[in-house]
């Protein structure tokens, strides 16, 4: 037989047993406020409980071990009741988890039930690809790759060689026939068999798509609003990859279309298209996370064979970049080594990198070329030097991808013959998810243009820099760590470290005298502490700020300094109401040409002096003309030479 308790202890012990069975909707500071008041309260009438003996007490203990088994509203039904009874007054919080309508949490299934989850199973060569004409099965991997599934290796390898053989066929530079027109259609008198076979040759729309930058489900509006590639011409002006977290998927579709139609579909080369850019952003990474750097080989092999511009129906100069001053005739591009990575000069490099002059649109400018300070590389060109380059090869404008537009694509100034000289489309809607802009492709039929505007599609989430949760969960390991180590050295307050000749300070190390530089150490280090801990909190607590600032940096890390400025600070630097041109700013280091590694600087300097003492020019079509842009270029070239070799 155990000995009765007193009544204070029994009650106690009933209490904390209730507080113990219903501790997983109990408020945690609710319940260490119990516990601590206990001892301190009357609960129970001295009478009743000299009256209470061992029996009842092992029945209240039966009832209480059966509380597992009822449910939980008859569970707090009875605690109300016994609550209301006892002189303890505690608000107990309201349920709002899932638990209160019988459902238990399931560590098996998915929380959100409405979103489908990633497709589990990575489809093999022989299930994309046809038995009969060794072509992908576009439809089947469409629908795969957005459900984010993944192929096998070798799979994805027989894509992006099979797409890098047709592209190493084409020259750099590709001439696009323009589609059929009504008239042009009327006029035919084939027979009805030889019409439909006319039909699938010469197709009705052609249709110019910008920069994708990884955005495989924007890629596929695209590709529902100009329609299927069976029934018009595409061309896409590079920047496939990097940036966004769906790049591998670009790559793969783009290139099984092109296996497709490869004489309908046409893929040009973009300044992300190369290892060094691809390194640096996001690309690499992506790949050595869904596969692995053999295919991230495999794809900069690829783009090494991806053609360099466009002529659309012997009209329109196609390009990623723009202009270079090396190139005054469009045959000129052919004569370019294209299989290689681009270096930070030349006109491989202009092709890729050059954008029109910020003043493209007023008055006259007394340049052809000026140093590109935004690009930390290439050149901008002046409306008089496209005009010039227009002129010089009869054709009516330049379209040209590689800068964001809020609108999704911008018209510059007409020439003489009443046509935009220059036309920029960019066909990535919301662009790191931060930016809010529109996307834009260019549909080219019966000698109209039309320019078809789109919003961003949904899209799954990915961690910043492709990151898992373990890397996710840094900050909160990290934040405790800190206090630990806080509390470790906060053995004295910041007044007794201050004084100079307090006994306090000593007596509290047990270390004797200690000089004033010793103090400051001790200072500064409990400071540095305090500073990371302050910072472990803010990542913690700012958590989803932290995210989108980091989609503004190269490789997800934050603008420097940006911690610095406190929970205030990271407000202000992304508000809601931020402007396209205010992100477009903040973003501005990341469109420059970033620092070239040690191998490819050192190659591309000497290669620069040899390509500049030995490039002679010699046009036929005007003397005066050929002498005035010859001088234009050189005075271009000296005035950017120095700014050019800290590429």
């Amino acid at each position: 037989m155990r000995a009765p308790k007193t009544s204070a202890a029994a009650a106690a012990s009933t209490t904390r047993r209730r507080t113990s069975a219903n501790s997983s909707w109990r408020n945690p500071e609710e319940e260490r406020q119990l516990r601590l008041d206990l001892p301190d309260r009357q609960i129970l009438d001295d009478e009743d409980n000299d009256a209470a003996d061992e029996d009842e007490e092992e029945d209240e203990e039966e009832d209480l071990d059966t509380t597992a088994e009822v449910t939980q509203e008859s569970f707090l039904t009875a605690s109300d009741e016994w609550l209301s009874d006892s002189p303890i007054k505690v608000h107990l919080p309201a349920c709002s988890s899932s638990c209160c309508e019988g459902e238990q949490p399931s560590t098996t299934e998915r929380a959100m039930k409405n979103v489908p989850g990633p497709a589990k199973n990575r489809l093999s060569e022989g299930e994309i690809f046809d038995s009969e004409t060794g072509l992908p099965r576009l439809e089947l991997l469409r629908d795969h790759l957005l459900r984010e599934g993944r192929l096998e290796e070798s799979a994805v390898l027989r894509i992006v060689k099979q797409g890098a053989e047709l592209f190493a066929r084409e020259p750099n530079l590709i001439k696009v026939p323009a589609p059929v027109t009504s008239k042009q259609l009327e006029s035919l008198t084939y027979s009805k068999r030889c019409l439909n076979q006319t039909v699938h040759v010469f197709l009705f729309f052609f249709i110019v798509c910008g920069d994708i930058h990884g955005q495989y489900f924007d890629l596929m509006r695209i590709l529902e609003l100009g329609g299927s590639p069976t029934d018009a011409t595409y061309l896409f002006l590079g920047d496939y990859v990097d940036r966004g977290y769906f790049g591998i998927e670009c790559v793969l579709y783009l290139w099984s279309l092109k296996c497709c139609h490869p004489d309908t579909f046409f893929l040009l080369r973009g300044n992300h298209e190369c290892r060094h850019l691809t390194s640096y952003f996001t690309f690499k990474r992506e790949c050595e996370v869904k596969y692995s750097l053999q295919v991230y080989d495999a794809c900069m092999l690829a783009f090494d064979a991806l053609p360099l511009a466009a002529l659309m129906n012997g009209q329109f100069f196609c390009v990623h970049g723009g202009l270079s001053p090396e190139i005054l005739d469009v045959e000129d591009i052919n004569k370019i080594e294209r299989f290689k990575e681009p270096s930070s000069h030349g006109p491989l490099c202009d092709l890729l990198w050059s954008d029109p002059e910020e003043h493209y649109n007023e008055a006259a400018q007394k340049e052809f070329y000026t140093y590109n300070s935004t690009r930390r590389c290439s050149y901008y060109y002046s409306y008089a030097a496209v005009c010039d380059f227009l002129e010089r090869n009869g054709l009516l404008g330049v379209i040209r991808a590689h800068e964001a537009q809020d609108a999704g694509y911008r018209l510059y100034r007409a020439t003489s013959n009443k046509f935009p000289s220059l036309l920029t489309l960019f066909s990535a809607p919301n662009y790191l998810d931060v930016y809010g802009n529109k996307a834009a492709i260019l549909v080219y039929s019966n000698n109209n243009f039309n320019i078809k505007q789109f919003d961003a599609m949904p899209h799954p989430y990915w961690l910043p820099n492709f990151s898992n949760v373990f890397e996710w969960s840094i900050p909160f390991v990290g934040e405790k760590v800190t206090e630990i180590l806080l509390a470790v050295l906060n053995i004295c307050s910041e007044e007794e470290i201050g004084q100079s000749e307090d006994d306090s300070l000593n007596d509290s190390l047990g270390l004797g005298t200690w000089n004033a530089s010793r103090r400051d150490i001790i200072k500064n280090k409990i400071k540095a502490v305090g500073k990371m801990s302050r910072n472990y909190s803010l990542l913690r607590e700012e958590s989803e700020t932290i995210m989108q600032l980091k989609g503004l940096s190269p490789n997800g890390l934050m603008p420097p300094g940006t911690l610095a400025a406190g929970k205030e600070g990271l407000k202000q630097t992304l508000r809601k109401h931020l402007t396209f041109d205010e992100i477009r700013k903040l973003d501005a280091s990341n469109e420059s040409m970033p620092p070239l590694p040690p191998e490819l600087s050192s190659s591309s300097s000497s290669r620069r002096l040899h390509t500049r003492s030995s490039r002679r020019r010699s046009t036929s079509p005007s003397a005066g003309t050929t002498a005035r842009t010859s001088s234009r270029w050189r005075t271009g070239s000296r005035s950017s030479r120095t700014s050019r070799s800290t590429c």
